[in-house]
């Protein structure tokens, strides 16, 4: 039942619609590998934005997203996919999470990158 349902997460994260619609965003960087076909992780940055002190912050106090920001105890991981010395923001989702919560956070997304972008604040 368990590895079923991880099943369904998995799925959920890594559906072509919200892989697709986040990529499609010019002003975010995905970070993945082949281990990212079999979980439900999205590693991200949005361009101009630092990952700990402004995106994780905005997701969790605009939007109720919590994430995990920063280089996950891995600094040399960071070192090599170039993200260091800030790192990335880590979204995972878990056994309760449904399709429309993955639906929020791909929103929640789009809108900060739209309403940034407004600001004109990319660097």
């Amino acid at each position: 039942m368990i590895l079923k349902n991880l099943s369904v997460i998995c799925d959920n994260i890594k559906s072509e619609k919200h892989e697709d619609e986040i990529s499609e965003l010019k002003e975010i960087k995905i970070y993945k590998n082949s281990c990212n076909d079999s979980l439900p992780l999205l590693s991200f940055n949005i361009r101009g934005m630092n990952p700990v002190q402004e995106t994780s912050i905005v997701l969790e106090n605009a939007f109720n997203i919590v994430t995990r920001a920063g280089l996950h105890c891995s600094p040399w991981a960071h070192k090599t996919i170039g993200t260091y010395p800030f790192g990335t923001v880590r979204v995972s989702p878990g056994y309760y999470n449904s399709k429309m919560d993955i639906d929020y956070f791909v929103n929640a997304v789009k809108k900060i990158t739209k309403e940034m972008g407004s600001l004109n604040v990319f660097r």
